[in-house]
């Protein structure tokens, strides 16, 4: 993983997680034009859209959730459901943003 596309827009991309804090989007080769455009959409729609901003608020609030999860040693039961509950919850997000994406 290398430089983003997109740097110093104000927030982060979220369609490439890794295990760093901030997700990252992937290095440029083959798919550069559609990286470039997936990045100009989601900008448009961060400007455009309250319901994207308000998917993209939620879905980093839950991945830093996951990560104070993720830094414990030992998770309780209670801990391990609401890390299942908060994966799943952010993969709707996800995919809710990505629809929105491809319908712009």
């Amino acid at each position: 993983m290398g430089s983003s596309c997109g740097a110093g827009n104000g927030y982060d991309t979220f369609w490439v997680s890794t295990r760093v804090r901030k997700p990252q989007l992937l290095e440029y080769g083959e798919g550069d034009l559609i990286d470039k455009r997936a990045t100009n959409v989601q900008d448009l729609l961060m400007k455009e859209s309250e319901e994207f901003q308000q998917l993209f608020r939620r879905h980093r609030e839950f991945d830093e959730r996951l990560s104070t999860l993720t830094e414990k040693l030992l998770l309780s039961e209670d801990e391990k459901v609401e890390e299942v509950t908060l994966k799943k919850k952010k993969l709707a997000i996800k995919d809710r943003m990505a629809v929105m994406m491809r319908s712009h």
